[in-house]
């Protein structure tokens, strides 16, 4: 790239003559020119003349002048250049020179050889050929650099706009200083500004190299104080060495450094400049217009004021300081800068991310900071925190607006005193993944800056060294061990006073960090490569993601919207897995009663007590031989759906249970219902019962099941439970697919069978499916108007079978109206597509003629039963760490019904800290 330049330069200088300038082009690399020659080039010239080529994509400008060249021309270029190495080594002249300056020099001695510009008649076609040549090395290339000096007529200064002043300060070597008026054509006044500004701007090796950081100080400053830029030199030094003495609150322990400081930012500055042959040239090109403000004395006077023996910090998280550092100084300086017109002056500042160490978005931190700070009239934990509204379609919109509306609390709160401090929260913000608790992790680090902020805490350094942990953490890790990442900050909180940090501000933070991580759940699913690596889990991985997708389905405030994606995960990861939610498997000490109160479908039923809570247990009974886990593989997905279920017609499920500790005897627990199974209420209570309301409650039952595209499978007297308000419940759903597991063992002989209330196509082989769930809802209904069983004179069951089969139906009772035996005729139709669905028997149900209301009664349990168990068994859930279910939801204003929210709560940290005030 050198043997290119100086031929085109050379190539001008003898006005595209190709022998003449050959022969001159050869002449300067052989070493015999006088004015010119190659040993005017340092070590790291041709990297950076192909850098700055190349990143101008200037290429095409030395195209036409080299194509004059042949490649036998290229060969005497290559000897002429092995004679020069064999030359004694000569000092350079230009070697204390900046590289920039250095090049433009020897462009302008190659283009004008030996003779002075004054020869020529024609000054400003050579200033132009240079001036074209040089364009990609200029830093006044930028039309905010160029420089004039002069508006007369005819000045030189004037005429020619671009580069004119680079060009000045590489020919002014050649010119007497009392002639130079005469001899380019300008006025006293004109140079005299000239020569000034060129003693002040030129960089020369009499200026010795400043501390790095001092640097960074003084460019900061220029920016930050654009506004006042008419002041002199002198003056804003003088400014900048006032407010470094002034130690305010707001730019504490920004200004000063020691030599660790300087290690590290040399190490950076180096490694990404290691073609610069000045100290200057290291920098950004944009900087330098503003070191070049400053003289020796000046440097030494801003590094006296803030060098430091040693400043503290803790050793392992040094990069992590300069880091922070270096983003506090671009929000001090950048606080100033309020509109487009300083686009160059924020170029200069995001140019630090050159400093910063690598493995982060170092640009992105940068641009945070540069924000514009709005000043806020409240406290910030007074400010709205929801409810956004999440498009579950595109959550990771969500996720960027929750992530800049958090940045933009952290920038404007008031209550940090320190601008550093203000960065440490802004980097955590921008470097953790938002499947982490990234709100309150926040609301607590900020709160530990303004505690400890001035003292070398050990809390805030553990937090940090943490921070450095979690910045690594993919979204998958950041899921799996979000738990443990909750836990820990409430940890660091508890060093926190209650009137700083209120439990009731945490509830606010969390309900939207755990919306966070639904977020980022919904965003997987919608991600084959990331869902498939999520479904891949096993082991302890698979494990900690179930307990936490399991969590998410138990929290109150859970956007119904979101909660059939996180179960469908649930149930793929299990399925996968070969595992369930640890919550699933009850650890508590089970008691149990004597005797067993029933003998159920598929074991015996106990009464049992758990963590003081009357409990139906269900023992199921297995082969002595048979492992009890490939019936949890068998049942996992029913049983997991059950859990989820909430309806006040649906048997709650709390969990399974291993009797005596072992793996021999599986239990299923639930509620215990006083009244037993509705055949037995109807008997203990003929009269008082109404049974259209309790044939209701088996229909909506059945309907929300349906709804959830559930079989029940076993639908029967004897599985339809009476809740103490005399309210009709479903139970043993979640075993439908187990019927004719060769594990289990049947008690068709004590229950009756079930064959009375099998369909005619379950006969054939046919599985079953929500039509067969109709027909055997129908003989429900037999059973609660006539307290006898379907066929109740036939024995043994396999002569209903074949009843069924050739169409015959039980026989009408009188109790049974017209409209209600018509519905059931339509359910027990011989042909499935004929029978009703749910819905539309729960229709005719409701309305006129029939008219059947719902039981009315207390609720026996909410939407939360199943949770609030849970958290009575455990001391540590996703959301109950700091409260109880009714702690949450004192947040939102919207009415719950049976887990359906019509509206999305209200969450303000206002009424968090103020419940009094009106929202």
């Amino acid at each position: 790239m050198r043997l290119t330049l100086l031929w085109c330069f050379a190539f001008e200088a003898r006005f595209r003559r190709r022998g003449p300038a050959l022969e001159l082009w050869l002449a300067i690399i052989s070493g015999s020119r006088e004015r010119i020659n190659w040993g005017m080039w340092e070590d790291g010239d041709e990297a950076w003349l192909r850098d700055m080529i190349s990143d101008h994509t200037m290429m095409h400008r030395f195209q036409v002048a080299t194509l004059k060249l042949s490649s036998a021309d290229w060969m005497r270029a290559r000897d002429a250049l092995a004679s020069r190495a064999s030359l004694p080594e000569q000092s350079n002249p230009l070697r204390g020179w900046s590289r920039e300056h250095r090049v433009l020099r020897i462009a302008w001695c190659a283009l004008t050889d030996s003779v002075l510009c004054s020869e020529y008649p024609d000054l400003m076609h050579h200033i132009d050929c240079w001036n074209y040549y040089t364009c990609p090395f200029r830093s006044s290339n930028d039309q905010n650099m160029k420089l004039r000096l002069h508006d007369s007529p005819g000045c030189l200064f004037s005429s020619c706009k671009i580069g004119v002043w680079e060009w000045f300060k590489s020919a002014i070597l050649d010119y007497d200083p009392t002639r130079i008026g005469d001899i380019i054509g300008c006025c006293d006044n004109c140079i005299s500004r000239a020569f000034s500004a060129l003693r002040s701007s030129r960089p020369t090796s009499e200026i010795k190299e400043p501390a790095i950081w001092s640097v960074i100080i003084w460019v900061a400053f220029q920016l930050q104080t654009l506004a006042s830029s008419s002041a002199s030199t002198a003056e804003k030094m003088n400014a900048l060495l006032d407010l470094i003495q002034s130690e305010s609150d707001a730019c504490r322990s920004l200004w000063t450094w020691d030599d660790v400081d300087q290690q590290l930012l040399h190490q950076n500055l180096v490694s990404r400049c290691l073609h610069a042959s000045s100290w200057i040239d290291r920098y950004p090109p944009s900087w330098k217009v503003h070191i070049a403000q400053l003289a020796s004395n000046d440097w030494a006077k801003l590094e006296l004021a803030t060098r430091h023996s040693q400043r503290s910090r803790d050793p392992s998280l040094v990069e992590y300081d300069t880091t922070i550092r270096i983003g506090a100084m671009v929000a001090w300086a950048s606080s100033c800068l309020k509109s487009n017109s300083q686009e160059a002056a924020m170029e200069v500042l995001l140019s630090l991310e050159m400093l910063l160490p690598q493995g982060f978005d170092k640009l992105g931190f940068l641009r945070c900071l540069t924000e514009q700070r709005i000043p806020l009239r409240t406290r910030h934990y007074e400010l709205n925190l929801g409810p956004e509204t999440v498009d579950w379609h595109h959550p990771h919109r969500w996720l960027k607006i929750n992530r800049d509306n958090l940045r933009t609390n952290v920038l404007n709160n008031p209550e940090a005193l320190s601008l550093l401090h203000v960065a440490e929260n802004v980097y955590m913000v921008h470097c953790l993944d938002q499947a982490l608790p990234l709100r309150f992790m926040s609301s607590v680090f900020g709160c530990l800056l303004r505690k400890f902020g001035l003292q070398n805490d050990g809390r805030l350094n553990q937090f940090r060294s943490w921070i450095n942990v979690l910045k690594t953490w993919d979204t998958k890790t950041c899921l799996v061990n979000f738990h443990s990442v909750l836990a820990t900050t409430f940890e660091f909180s508890k060093s926190i006073e209650s009137h700083i940090l209120p439990m009731s501000l945490i509830n606010v933070v969390i309900h939207t960090d755990i919306r966070c991580v639904c977020a980022q759940l919904a965003n997987i699913l919608r991600d084959k490569i990331a869902y498939n690596d999520f479904l891949a889990s096993q082991d302890d991985t698979a494990q900690k993601l179930l307990d936490l997708l399991q969590d998410l389905l138990d929290y109150p405030l859970l956007d119904v919207r979101v909660g059939p994606i996180i179960l469908k995960a649930l149930l793929k990861l299990s399925s996968n897995a070969g595992r369930h939610p640890r919550c699933f498997s009850l650890a508590d000490r089970l008691q149990l009663s004597d005797f067993p109160a029933a003998a159920g479908s598929y074991g015996d039923v106990w009464k049992g007590s758990l963590h003081g809570a009357t409990v139906s247990v269900k023992v199921m009974r297995v082969y002595q031989e048979a492992d009890v886990e490939a019936l949890l593989k068998e049942f996992h997905r029913e049983a997991l759906i059950w859990r989820q279920l909430s309806h006040p017609n649906l048997l709650p499920f709390f969990g399974a249970y291993y009797l005596q500790n072992t793996k021999r005897q599986l239990c299923l627990v639930s509620p215990w219902m006083d009244n037993g199974d509705v055949s037995r209420y109807l008997k203990s209570h003929p009269e008082q019962i109404n049974r259209l309301s309790l044939v209701l409650d088996v229909a909506l039952g059945l309907d929300h099941l349906h709804g959830r595209k559930l079989v029940h499978g076993d639908l029967k007297a004897i599985n339809v439970l009476v809740t103490r308000s005399g309210r009709a419940v479903l139970a043993d759903f979640g075993l439908s697919s187990v019927t004719d597991s060769k594990i289990l063992l049947s008690t068709s002989t004590k229950a009756a069978g079930t064959m009375r209330w099998q369909a005619p196509e379950l006969f054939q082989g046919n599985p079953n499916s929500f039509a067969s769930d109709m027909y055997a809802f129908s003989c429900v209904c037999y059973e609660i108007f006539t307290g006898n069983l379907p066929f109740h004179r036939l024995t043994p069951d396999v002569a209903v079978m074949y009843k069924v089969m050739q169409g015959e139906r039980p026989e009408r009772s009188a109790s049974i109206s017209d409209e209600v035996w018509s519905l059931m005729q339509e359910c027990w139709s011989q042909c499935p597509e004929d029978r009703l669905s749910a819905e539309q028997v729960v229709f005719r149900l409701r309305n006129r003629p029939i008219g059947a209301v719902p039981t009315k009664s207390a609720m026996d349990w909410d939407p939360w039963f199943t949770s609030k168990f849970r958290a009575s068994l455990e001391d540590h859930t996703l959301f109950l760490s700091c409260g109880t279910i009714e702690d949450w939801l004192q947040f939102t204003r919207s009415e719950h019904s049976y887990g359906i929210r019509r509206s999305g709560p209200i969450f303000s940290a206002r009424s968090a800290i103020h419940p009094d005030s009106s929202r």
